[in-house]
């Protein structure tokens, strides 16, 4: 190598005394970028909420029952989601966490936990056994097995 070659290093100190980055540097700042478009519609059918895009995926799904903890695993930890007709959907999680939601009319319900769109479920009571259609859905009880509490006593 001949020595009027100038190494990488001081070339850039070179060009950073001269000012010549200045020229190419842009900076963009969070106040700049472009606002998102495509917020995420979520349907809100009063026993389930679901995320309305044909692309949206959940990251939690969150059990809202009438009295204790709201807990909310998320869908990566859950293994096999069962649907039962006769009214039940039971979810089985990594954790040994086990789900069993009772109600009717479930499939749409189901249909939603399987392409990860369902945000959340609320536990309505068995006082929604005889009312409404028979098209609408009702959630009657969510039973939440914690396999941690389960071993422990």
């Amino acid at each position: 190598m001949s020595d009027n070659r100038e190494s990488l290093a001081d070339s850039a100190k070179r060009r950073a005394r001269e000012g010549s980055f200045a020229a190419e540097v842009q900076r963009v700042y969070p106040l700049d970028a472009t606002p998102v478009e495509d917020e995420p519609e979520v349907d809100d059918c009063g026993s389930y909420g679901f995320l309305r895009g044909r692309h949206e995926k959940a990251i939690h799904l969150e059990f809202r029952r009438k009295k204790g903890t709201w807990p909310a695993p998320g869908y990566s930890w859950l293994l096999k989601p069962v649907y039962d007709p006769d009214g039940a959907i039971t979810l089985l999680y990594a954790s040994g966490d086990r789900v069993d939601i009772r109600g009717r009319n479930l499939r749409p319900v189901f249909d939603r936990i399987l392409s990860h769109q369902v945000l959340w479920i609320a536990e309505q009571g068995q006082e929604w056994q005889g009312r409404g259609t028979d098209g609408l859905t009702a959630i009657y009880t969510i039973e939440y097995h914690d396999a941690d509490e389960e071993k422990d006593g």
